[in-house]
């Protein structure tokens, strides 16, 4: 084979291949000629996929002119175990004549061979030209062939690709999955009139539920009619994607029709109709609303309190409230009160702040309490004390008082507020922070060029007197205060980075107020949390090795899903797998700190939320059960144990209920690990975003 390839006589090469397909020298050939982009061998090539009357040869014949059709650009080292050969990129003179053999053989009498040689174009980014594709389309009815062409007529369809498109998206003959793939297509290339026409010749199934899809993102009206048609549709899917269509164009005539779907048997057009009804805003559906905000589906419960908060609907505030007792609805329930309810609804919130350590749970509390505190001047001073309440309890700092000053006038400003209930300066503005970080963007400093500083001030309520540890981090030098004290600092600017920033200090029983600066940053970061230090001297040393150790999130999802180490799925779900009585570990990273993952794991009694409460069920033949509630109805409730198993219980069986302070998490689980395999894991599920 080398021999051949330096000789670079590729006439008698050509030749060999001519030779018996059993023969070493017809092997040997086929391996000489891979790669090697000469005149020569390209045009005899050529001539060979024209005449040869076998198959398997026309084959490797359009395989090599794959690989010869570019050269391969300037070298680069791939690493040690370097990936799939990457298509050749240099244009040379024969580059068309072999993209133009190709594209002939996509006619070629055997099926097998044009998709394997549209296979090679795809694998080395060959262009096939649209009409050959769409000649071919018309006549094939294999459904992976089928996936191939439309998939490659995905980069420039043109007229007769999107013509032969058509007919595949309004054939039953075709596979489900290609003619949706075929509506898709259109939707992409030509979203107007075509995909419209197309729509209407459907009969009513998934690829007519893609089709309105299509129209919406197009913002196509034109299609309206056939929207509201489809609300009347026999077939699910279509009724739920006619209404996620009427409210995606804002067709608010339709609100009554959508208000309907809400009493749909499916739960899949419940969930779409709630949905809807949020942005069509339809007054006359309150009724209904108010029925389906109770509904079996947590999903439809959510998007019903969404529509009646943004319809301003008192009669929702009671069930909203009663809302708050349950997890999958508790932030939509805080949000709808923000708008609905009001102070008297303070307390109830509050409580379920402070046993959450969710990033969306307080960070809707406190959007919710200081809403009302602007809208109830006279309540201010008990609503800004549930917040400093709040954020006393979870460690999470998210309304922040904050303006700008000199570097002069700050050290006097610190003075003036540092002390706790100290009057915050006229024309400073509340912020609200947000995301797992609880980070919070400062006022920037005005271009006066005399070098001003971000200030930022909370307030927070400790039941006692305690020792904490302060997580932060800025864009900025950063300093910070508690009560008139200085409590840290760093003089120079380093990249925000959550809880780089960490030192101990001492919160008072009572009042507190926490002052930050951040100096030397055009758009000032900032975020602090504090946390109670662990219970046990190995509780902490763990604590700090995670806060300061990256680990490896791929290691950690080998970790989470070794039974030997990690007993998280039989509780938890992640996706699609995994139990359903415990907190869902699907979008953790988002919803909460990496310090709280660490204290969750390794001390799963520090924060209980309400609804996760482990309980001691008596019965009244003797037997006790202990677990969480995973479902309640009106005669039965299910108890979830910390093996994950559930049991149904009659409520005429039970004797006594009495909630416990401990969680059914085990302790102790970080014993079955390595320090190496705690880091991971729990870098592996503040990953989940």
């Amino acid at each position: 084979m080398q021999a051949m390839r330096r000789s670079r006589n590729w006439s008698d090469v050509l030749g060999l291949l001519d030779a018996p397909p059993a023969s070493p020298l017809h092997a040997l050939a086929l391996r000489a000629i891979e790669g090697a982009s000469d005149p020569v061998l390209a045009a005899g090539l050529i001539e060979r996929l024209r005449k040869e009357i076998d198959p398997a040869r026309r084959l490797e014949y359009a395989e090599a002119l794959t690989r010869i059709q570019k050269r391969p650009g300037p070298w680069v080292y791939w690493g040690f175990r370097p990936g799939p050969r990457p298509p050749n990129t240099v244009v040379w003179e024969k580059s068309d004549a072999i993209a133009a053999a190709l594209d002939g053989a996509l006619a070629d009498p055997d099926r097998a061979v044009r998709a394997a040689v549209l296979k090679g174009m795809r694998r080395e980014k060959i262009p096939a030209q649209a009409a050959s594709l769409a000649r071919w389309l018309r006549e094939e009815r294999d459904r992976e062939r089928v996936a191939s062409i439309l998939e490659s007529l995905g980069e420039s369809p043109g007229d007769e690709g999107l013509e032969a498109a058509a007919d595949v998206a309004a054939e039953t003959v075709h596979d489900a999955a290609n003619r949706i793939a075929a509506v898709s297509l259109i939707a992409r290339a030509a979203p107007g009139g075509r995909l419209l026409r197309l729509a209407e010749s459907l009969e009513s199934s998934a690829v007519l539920a893609e089709a309105m899809r299509g129209l919406a993102r197009a913002r196509e009206r034109g299609g309206t009619a056939l929207l509201r048609r489809g609300i009347e549709s026999p077939i699910a899917e279509v009724r739920a994607a006619a209404a996620e269509c009427l409210a995606e164009l804002e067709v608010r005539e339709s609100g009554y029709e959508v208000a309907r779907l809400l009493e749909d048997a499916d739960v899949r057009v419940r969930r779409a109709a709630a949905a809807a009804l949020v942005k069509l805003e339809t007054r006359e559906a309150t009724a209904v609303l108010l029925n389906s905000a109770v509904d079996a589906d947590p999903e439809v419960r959510r998007n019903s309190l969404d529509a009646l908060r943004v319809l301003n609907e008192p009669h929702a505030a009671p069930i909203a409230a009663a809302a708050l007792r349950d997890h999958e609805t508790e932030v939509a329930a805080i949000r709808c009160l923000a708008d609905v309810g009001g102070p008297e609804h303070a307390q109830a919130v509050a409580d379920l702040a402070a046993n959450s350590r969710s990033i969306d749970v307080l960070g809707a509390s406190v959007r919710a309490l200081d809403g009302w505190s602007s809208r109830a001047p006279g309540s201010r001073a008990a609503l800004d004390e549930a917040v400093a309440r709040m954020q006393g309890a979870s460690g999470v700092i998210l309304r922040w008082t904050a303006g700008v000053a000199s570097p002069q006038a700050s050290l006097d400003t610190i003075q003036r507020i540092g002390a706790p209930g100290a009057t915050i300066p006229a024309g400073w503005r509340t912020l609200i922070a947000s995301g797992p970080e609880s980070s919070v963007t400062l006022p920037p400093p005005r271009a006066t060029g005399h070098g001003e500083v971000a200030l930022a001030c909370a307030d927070v309520l400790a039941d006692e007197a305690v020792p904490v540890q302060l997580l932060a981090s800025s864009n900025g030098a950063l300093r910070v205060w508690i009560n008139g004290r200085q409590a840290y600092r760093r003089d120079q600017p380093a990249a925000f980075r959550s809880d780089a920033d960490r030192f101990d200090a001492d919160l008072a029983a009572g009042a507190n107020r926490i002052v930050a600066q951040v100096a030397g940053a055009a758009n000032p970061q900032l975020h602090l949390r504090f946390r109670r230090r662990s219970s046990t001297v190995e509780h902490e040393r763990l604590t700090q090795l995670v806060l300061a150790t990256a680990g490896d999130a791929d290691r950690g999802r080998g970790v989470l899903a070794n039974v030997q180490k990690s007993a998280c799925l039989k509780c938890h779900r992640l996706g699609s797998e995994g139990g359903s009585i415990a907190p869902e570990l699907t979008g953790i990273g988002r919803r909460f700190s990496r310090i709280h993952i660490i204290e969750a794991i390794l001390e799963p009694s520090r924060t209980i939320a309400d609804s996760f409460q482990a309980h001691a069920v008596r019965l009244k033949d003797g037997r006790f059960l202990t677990g969480v509630k995973a479902a309640e109805s009106d005669t039965t409730i299910t108890i979830g144990d910390q093996d994950g198993k559930v049991q149904p219980i009659a409520k005429s069986e039970v004797e006594s209920d009495e909630p416990l302070a401990v969680s059914i998490m085990p302790e102790g689980l970080e014993k079955a690990m390595t320090d190496q395999e705690l880091i991971d894991l729990i870098a592996f599920l503040e990953a989940q975003r």
